[in-house]
């Protein structure tokens, strides 16, 4: 179909898009396991399956795998009509665990699926919170979930198992007496009480916890092997299966004020639970995403040493520890000291979350992998062990890698990736390719829809700061038929974070409003990840200043081309880019319209109110609110009386990240000022609405920003 065939996105066709989750590839390098969602606008959720891809045998070309011959086939392997995700293949290959709502309690559980014979998958686990997510040891036999468990021991004995009668009826009567008296008190002595993305309160009595649970009895269950009231994350288990790693902040003060966790070594299988653990690190910064190396002999993890780094900032890196019977040997060596990139997936796109950034190790021990945002993609590097080389890319820059899994006996990897033309497919490389070689790509997820409708790619342009001091990368997408010799609205977008960035990733939002006219910007200002720690900590302690430099001299640059009405400029972003945005509107009166979205406004209250406030304003700032003015001088609400743009403020009532007042202090600002302003505040959504709000949540907020912008940057 031609692209005179084709249509502009509208927010509708979000429903129309797969969304593909994680990917697990077998360990002989033949069958790629994943998940896929998507909209079930009817029902206004989200649906999802597991699927099989199966690589033919007719590979072998002159003794070497030919991946561009080989034949790829499809098997759905799940079906029904609730969610099926987080597939975890076993070690051996001979079953496949994932996790589900599809019972009656709409929690998630583990299910097994036994991939040697017909059947159904089976549900494993009935715990009452539901599981996180599960990991499965080297034997292939037992698994570990991670799962919010009651810290009293009574409570905790009997969470594993469904709820009874009388226990539903005992709930049901403490819920029915609270409704009665408006609800019941609640203590809190930790800092932290609400957790963005969950609509409760954080409970004080319990915390996450591993279950130990036994894949082949049914009749076992499940054995709770850590307590405590801290929380546990990122088990793995030992090549020998006899131990266990995970990360915890064992400290309260620790959990309140820092982002400092350890990494501790169990036995599994020793007969208490909650039998204590060693400690490995002493930690000064993060210790997370353990990975042992095939001899067990070491274990390769992610951190860094600024205890009170809550926002990015600090470069992630690649660390190393020896280990003896008893624990480690030494202190920890940094891998990546030299690497000036974060081990971490931070590039911005509204079809998923940030998600985590896991270690491999080769199959001989010598090498590490990992992914690093760099630049503007997120690729796959590998850093060897011993010496001092630099990390070295396996993979192309121009795409998004959000999943990844290894079959190192094959030299082989599978990956999701998403590109500025494509949401998110499956593609296999060699580990010995060289990183400009074409990878096989797997899958066409959304061939059908994107042979219908325009997708404009991205131009790149590079444009000097004001200061002569660096340059500022950007994108442009232009909008259909678009003629040079016309003048067009632009609409600026500017990501959240503030540290982390926009580049090769598909993103609905820009490619929606060039479809209906405007031209769409989108930079990487200084404060942005993946160009170096001095690019980044360029706002350290200055917020508003060189980030707001930046976006305004690419639109002046861009408007310098000529086919930009300088009349006619909307401005908009997310997070820290509804920060800069309010920054924006109450500094310069350049923009005709603007839409802010999930806002910071205020730092003094932010720091206050968020669930990552003092940490994370800490970590941009100097001192705290008492001692460092600037917070204050810093903030939009500050200069709020000076604004006159009209202005949008979108914004999620249960959003702890930035918490609602940020919108509602805003909004009262403009206001009394009197600024044209709007407000639209969507309930029980949270920090990420964009990305995986309720669908029909979700669907309207792309109506309103089309809107908005369309009847704001109208030609008069």
């Amino acid at each position: 179909m031609s692209d005179n065939e084709k249509r502009p996105l509208t927010p509708e066709d979000l429903a129309s898009i797969n969304f593909l989750g994680e990917v697990q590839l077998a360990p002989d390098g033949k069958t790629v396991y994943y998940d896929v969602a998507y909209i079930n606008r009817e029902k206004n959720t989200y649906q999802g399956q597991i699927w099989r891809a199966d690589l033919s045998e007719a590979q072998e070309q002159n003794g070497t795998a030919s991946f561009t011959n080989w034949i790829v086939g499809y098997t759905k392997l799940t079906s029904g009509p609730r969610r099926d995700s987080t597939p975890r293949l076993s070690p051996d290959g001979s079953r496949l665990a994932f996790l589900s709502d599809r019972a009656d309690d709409g929690k998630k559980q583990i299910f097994l699926l036994d991939l040697q014979g017909p059947g159904e998958a089976r549900q494993l686990t009935t715990f009452q919170s539901g599981v996180n997510s599960l990991v499965w040891s080297s034997d292939s036999r037992y698994m570990v979930a991670l799962v919010e468990t009651p810290d009293d021991a009574s409570k905790a004995a009997l969470h594993a198992r469904p709820e009874t009668p009388d226990a539903r009826r005992e709930r049901e009567a403490r819920e029915a007496e609270a409704v009665r008296v408006s609800g019941n008190p609640i203590k809190f002595e930790q800092m932290q009480m609400r957790a963005d993305g969950r609509r409760s309160l954080i409970p004080g009595d319990a915390h996450v916890q591993l279950w130990l649970v036994d894949t082949r009895s049914a009749q076992v269950q499940p054995r709770q092997i850590t307590n405590g009231p801290y929380n546990v994350q990122q088990p793995a288990f030992s090549p020998d299966g006899r131990q266990l790693v995970f990360s915890s902040t064992r400290d309260q003060q620790q959990a309140d004020l820092s982002c400092i966790s350890d990494l501790w070594l169990l036995d599994p299988f020793a007969e208490e639970a909650g039998t204590s653990p060693v400690k490995l690190t002493d930690s000064r910064g993060p210790a997370t995403s353990a990975a042992w190396s095939p001899d067990g002999r070491r274990l390769a993890f992610v951190g860094h040493t600024n205890p009170r780094d809550g926002s990015f900032l600090e470069l992630n890196r690649v660390w190393l520890l020896d280990l003896d019977d008893r624990g480690k040997v030494g202190p920890a060596r940094c891998l990546t000291a030299d690497f000036d990139r974060p081990v971490a997936n931070l590039l911005n796109t509204d079809l998923r979350v940030f998600g985590e950034s896991p270690l491999a190790w080769s199959s001989d021990g010598s090498q590490v992998y990992f992914t690093a945002s760099s630049e503007a993609s997120v690729r796959l590097f590998r850093v060897l062990v011993e010496g001092e080389a630099l990390p070295e890319p396996i993979t192309a820059p121009d795409r998004h890698i959000y999943s990844y899994s290894f079959a190192p006996d094959t030299g082989q990897v599978a990956w999701a990736s998403a590109a500025p033309h494509n949401p998110g497919d499956i593609f296999l490389q060699r580990l010995d390719a060289n990183p400009d070689d074409e990878p096989r790509q797997l899958t066409q997820l959304n061939r059908e829809w994107l042979k219908g409708v325009l997708i404009t790619p991205p131009e790149t342009i590079r444009v000097p700061s004001q200061d002569g001091t660096t340059e500022i990368e950007g994108w442009l997408i232009k909008p259909p038929g678009f003629d040079p010799a016309k003048k067009y609205p632009l609409v600026l977008e500017i990501h959240g974070g503030p540290h982390t960035s926009y580049g090769h990733s598909f993103n609905f939002e820009f490619q929606m409003l060039a479809g209906q006219g405007q031209v769409v910007l989108y930079t990487n200002p200084r404060g942005s990840i993946g160009y170096g720690y001095d690019f980044a900590a360029a706002i350290y302690n200055d917020w508003g200043h060189h980030d707001y430099d930046d976006v305004m001299t690419v639109v002046a640059w861009v408007i310098e081309q000529g086919y930009v009405d300088p009349t006619r400029l909307g401005v908009t972003g997310g997070s820290y880019g509804g920060y800069l945005t309010n920054w924006i509107i109450t500094h310069t009166d350049r923009f005709r319209a603007a839409l802010t979205q999930r806002c910071v406004s205020n730092l003094v209250s932010m720091y206050t109110l968020s669930d990552i406030g003092p940490s994370f304003v800490e970590s941009e700032f100097e001192g705290d609110i008492w001692t460092n003015p600037r917070i204050w001088e810093r903030s939009p609400m500050a200069h709020a009386n000076k604004a006159t743009t009209p202005t949008l403020i979108l914004h999620s009532e249960a959003d702890y990240r930035c918490p609602i007042e940020q919108a509602e202090e805003f909004y009262f600002a403009l206001k009394r000022s009197g600024c044209p302003v709007e407000m639209v505040r969507t309930p029980n959504e949270d920090h990420n609405l964009s990305r995986n709000g309720t669908p029909d949540h979700r669907i309207g907020r792309l109506g309103r920003i089309a809107d908005w912008f369309a009847r704001h940057l109208a030609n008069d």
